[in-house]
This record gives structure tokens, C-alpha cells and sequence, in this order.
């Protein structure tokens, strides 16, 4: 890189190439390249990328004839996405280029950069082990959708927490089980993906439902602990060449256990240890922020020399309208039972924010009109509650005054 750039800018752009790659979704990627543009270069390379869509960033860089000085990168690859890096490459040629004005100040936040520390956590668990809500704990917002019922989670959320110095950024991921558990392409397919998103990350939070594993034992929970490694592996081919991912344990929903049961709770935990070989292991209670704090503490010790991906305020990576979308998602499956929620799709219409006013507007689509009239209600009831309960969530994550409106639409009559 050119000599002009500041090392906390060369320290920014590692951090970018160490966090992006081949399926690296858009608006991660936009995160972080904007928060570098904003912070140092004033919003001009931004203006490239935003103006047409992902791509319009790095077709300037082509048309400026840095591609090909970009694709010298010794981390470009055939599994990586070059026009990240043509876009990210272009950003420090211009800025490297410009006035070297303003260096002092520069210099004033290199020191306050070197200081960011970051980490990067997996929380993986069984379905219904309570990890979105152990998510939406530590990030102090609704970010992941929460229900009593199995698999609400059906992709990876991200969730950031930021206390002085130190950023950790959580991977909340859909229940997982071991291979002989699997029922489907569809549970296969979310398995997949969240282990496929634990080997990327610096540290895996294994949750474990201890009041039912205490209550009725799930035979499922002792062979997916054996499976960790294994479940890890299949995402990479050079498993004996990398370094052991630190693990911690931890045992959620003690607030459902007696005192009397306390030296169980001990016995159950002792017996996972033996199961795989974790760093830590911690008791907790999610729900009402028992033990968490000692949790954070230790992931807050481990955390790296590392410059944050994210903004000090940012909670997680989805915009406004995706996080609309997921709360109404949490309503339609507290609110409906059965086989129903998992039928029930949430579109987003519209999406319109003037000063502290949203106004929303989503369907929710189902198969057949039957469906359809369950998901209304008699008078409209069930809709309703839906309605009333979402908007005043979406409100409070947001911060503004919602108003929202539900649709409900068959796909037959």
C-alpha cells in the first residue's frame, strides 16, 4: 500500500479483507465500507458504491484501471468477490492521493483505533435452547425473533454489543442437531449454514437448555456435542491445519430450577464437559439476565487487538425495515399455533421514516384462504393483536412512533 496511508487505515482495510468473502452479504460488506468512507475519506468513493447498486463502486475502480492493480492483492482469490476489493482498493488509492492535510487529527485517532478490541462469537445450541433471546440480551435490542415455538430462527442474525473499548459481534443461528437428527433438506440446509457461520468466527458460545436436559433429557444434546468438531470440518479442508476455535458452555434457563436442584445443575454440567473440550463453562439465566454479566465479562477478556466492523451505536447489520419484518415474524408465531407460523411469509411493502414517524406497510402471504382466515381471526382478532404487539415493539427497537400495516394474502383461494 502506499507509504501515505495512516497504519489505522492499513489496520481498517485487514480488518475489511479478514471479514469479507466469496458470501459475504451486501449490506455487511456496505457496513463496513461505510463506516471507513464516513470516518476518513468523506463520503466520495461511497457516492461510487451506493449510486447504481453492489457493484457500483468496484465498476469504478475498472473504469479507473485499478482492478488489475487490485487483483495483485495476495488475499485475492478465485473464492473471493474482486470487485470488494477493486471498491475497498480504489477507496485508499484516492484517498492516499488527496491533500495530506488534517494529518495531526489522523494521527489522534490512529491512537484511539489501536485501542478497539473485537470479537467475533458463534452462539449455537439445539432449537428452542433460547439463543435469540441470549442475543437480544447482550445487544440490549430486539434484533432476533423469540417464541416458544422450534426453529423461529430460520437464517443467521447478527447482533453487535460495544462497551468502551471492546466490540463483540454475535451470530445468533438456527438450531442445530447432529446428522442423524436432521429431518429434511430444509433443517439440513439451516445446519448447515450455522456451522458454516461458527467456523468463520473467534469463539463458540454452545447453549444448552438445562432445565429440560434436568426435566426430560434430550438424547440429541450429547451426540451433538460430540459432533462439534465434525460439524466444523465439513466446512473446511484444512481442519489439522487451523487452530482450535475456543469454546465456551453454557447452561440457560436455571430460573425454572429449583435451589434444591443446584448440585444437579453441577452434575449436568460436569457430565457435557466430558463431551467436548470447552475453555468455559458458565449457568445462566437469559430471560432475566442471570449470570450473563459473568459471560461477558470473560468474552469482553478474550476479545483481539482489533479494529471494530461496526459503528459504536450499530446493533446489528439488518436495516430498519428487516428488523419490521422479523418482530412481525415473532408476533405471527406467538400469536398463531400449530403447523400455521411456519407457513406464514412476511413481505415488506413499504417502508417510508419521516422525522420520528414510520410508516410500514407487509403482507403476509399463506398457501390457501383457509389459512388465511385462521391468520385473521374471527373479526379480525387474531390480526389485530398481531398488529397491536408488533407495532409497539418495532417502535421501541426503532426508537420512533410506528404505524403499521398487515395485509393477509393467499396464493389460492
Amino acid at each position: 500500500l502506499n507509504p501515505n496511508i495512516t497504519k489505522r487505515k492499513r489496520c481498517l482495510l485487514n480488518t475489511i479483507l479478514d471479514n469479507v468473502n466469496s458470501v459475504t452479504p451486501l449490506d455487511v460488506f456496505s457496513e463496513i465500507y461505510s463506516k471507513l468512507v464516513f470516518e476518513h475519506c468523506g463520503g466520495v468513493c461511497r457516492d461510487n458504491f451506493l449510486r447504481d447498486d453492489a457493484n457500483g463502486g468496484a465498476r469504478e475502480a475498472v473504469n479507473k484501471g485499478k482492478l488489475r492493480r487490485a487483483a495483485k492483492f495476495p488475499f485475492i482469490n478465485a473464492q473471493r468477490k474482486p470487485t470488494h476489493y477493486a471498491t475497498i482498493y480504489a477507496l485508499f488509492e484516492e484517498e492516499s492521493s488527496s491533500s495530506s492535510s488534517g494529518e495531526s487529527s489522523s494521527d489522534e485517532l490512529d491512537d484511539e483505533f489501536e485501542r478497539q478490541r473485537s470479537l467475533r462469537v458463534a452462539i449455537i445450541g439445539a432449537p428452542n435452547a433460547g439463543k435469540s433471546v441470549l442475543t437480544n440480551m447482550f445487544v440490549g435490542s430486539k434484533v432476533s425473533a423469540v417464541s416458544d415455538k422450534t426453529n423461529t430462527t430460520v437464517r443467521e442474525t447478527l447482533g453487535i454489543c460495544t462497551r468502551d473499548v471492546v466490540q463483540i459481534v454475535f451470530q445468533d443461528t438456527p438450531g442445530v442437531v447432529d446428522p442423524r437428527s436432521i429431518k429434511g433438506e430444509s433443517q439440513r440446509s439451516r445446519v448447515k449454514g450455522a456451522w458454516g457461520t461458527a467456523i468463520n468466527c473467534d469463539m463458540l458460545l454452545f447453549l444448552v437448555d438445562a432445565h429440560r436436559q434436568m426435566t426430560r433429557p434430550d438424547p440429541r444434546i450429547p451426540r451433538l456435542l460430540r459432533n462439534i468438531n465434525p460439524g466444523l470440518q465439513q466446512h473446511t479442508t484444512a481442519w489439522s491445519s487451523i487452530q482450535k476455535i475456543p469454546s465456551i458452555l453454557v447452561l440457560n434457563k436455571i430460573d425454572l430450577l429449583d435451589k434444591s436442584d443446584h448440585k444437579r445443575v453441577d452434575e449436568l454440567k460436569a457430565h457435557l464437559e466430558l463431551l467436548h473440550e470447552f475453555d468455559r463453562s458458565f449457568v445462566i439465566s437469559a430471560k432475566h439476565k442471570l449470570g450473563t454479566e459473568e459471560v461477558l465479562a470473560y468474552m469482553t477478556e478474550q476479545a483481539m487487538p482489533r479494529p471494530w466492523a461496526f459503528s459504536e451505536t450499530a446493533v446489528t447489520n439488518r436495516s430498519p425495515e428487516e428488523r419490521a419484518v422479523e418482530i412481525v415474524r415473532e408476533e405471527v408465531f406467538r400469536r398463531l399455533h400449530q403447523e400455521l407460523p411456519y407457513v406464514v411469509e412476511v413481505k415488506p411493502v413499504s417502508f417510508h421514516q419521516i422525522g420520528g414517524n414510520v410508516k410500514i406497510a407487509q403482507e403476509l402471504w399463506v398457501n390457501t384462504f383457509h389459512q388465511g382466515s385462521i391468520v385473521v381471526g374471527k373479526g379480525g382478532d387474531n390480526i389485530m393483536k398481531i398488529n397491536e404487539k408488533a407495532t409497539a415493539s418495532i417502535g421501541k427497537a426503532l426508537g420512533k412512533d410506528v404505524k403499521l400495516t398487515l395485509v393477509v394474502k393467499s396464493r389460492k383461494g
